[in-house]
């Protein structure tokens, strides 16, 4: 049986002792042991490494009120997801970069999350990518609507400029560096390959470990429930870690789902 890799085993340690962050990481890394021959292994270390983060005893602030928290409304987390705007000379449209379908894609945002923070009797947060299109618009309807939205980037700044929003055009480059200046960001890797653990995975890439840890951040949320909202023609992307992989994600975790089919949206005909 193979072993479990050193770097595996010095993730799991950094991700115990680290930042808040720390258990999403742990749930990302179970799933992606999941996935590797040393799965049996890999799984028990990093349940280990959960089960003792969650035996440290919390000061009693901390206790109290996670106490109050429990009689307290539910909070809401809203994770944005959709496609990216499309590139030029792309053959088959999916998200067309004109000023009519982002105003649409916007409205349809805007009525979504407007309407699950009227529904929420406690606070309401939003997390995403920052990719040009449907997240980048997700984040701009949170602002607008007083929601504030972490920023979840599966490599470093600039290179997720250059594979997910450069190709975009001028104007969606502007509104991603505005966002990443003015929000929380968190990068998941320090370049832009997989960790060695999981570069041998199947059909699997930096976005769709990104889809998994923002699932997985949002369902750690104490006393919340979790909405996805999805701007999706309801096919297979382009490669792993798409907007498909994400509803199926949430669809997996029981997350409510909200989703838009861009065709009809956009007025794109399949014939």
């Amino acid at each position: 049986m193979a072993s479990v890799p050193r770097e595996f085993k010095e993730a799991v340690a950094k991700a115990e002792t680290g930042d808040v962050n720390g258990p999403t990481t742990l749930a990302l890394l179970a799933e992606e042991a999941k996935l590797n021959a040393w799965a049996e292994d890999g799984v028990r270390l990093v349940g280990r490494a959960q089960r003792r983060m969650e035996s440290v005893e919390a000061p009693p602030s901390v206790a109290a009120a996670g106490a109050a928290q429990k009689s307290a409304p539910r909070d809401r987390v809203l994770v944005g997801t959709g496609h990216r705007a499309d590139a030029p000379g792309r053959a088959v449209p999916r998200f067309p970069n004109t000023p009519d379908c982002i105003a649409k894609a916007k409205a349809w945002l805007h009525e979504q999350v407007a309407a699950e923070k009227a529904q929420t009797g406690g606070a309401v947060s939003g997390i995403g990518g920052a990719a040009s299109g449907a997240d980048l618009l997700f984040h701009e309807v949170c602002a607008e609507l007083g929601i504030p939205t972490t920023v979840v980037l599966a490599i470093p700044k600039d290179d997720f400029r250059r594979e997910s929003v450069a190709d975009g055009g001028s104007d969606w480059v502007e509104r991603y560096n505005r966002l990443v200046a003015a929000k929380p960001v968190i990068e998941l890797s320090d370049d832009a390959s997989l960790p060695p653990w999981a570069a041998s995975i199947p059909d699997y890439g930096v976005f769709q470990r990104g889809n998994i840890w923002m699932i997985e951040h949002a369902l750690l949320r104490p006393n919340a429930d979790v909405t996805l909202l999805a701007l999706w023609n309801g096919k297979r992307g382009d490669g792993p870690g798409g907007t498909a992989d994400m509803i199926e994600l949430a669809k997996r975790q029981g997350a409510k789902i909200s989703v838009k089919n861009t065709d009809e949206l956009f007025g794109l005909s399949r014939g």
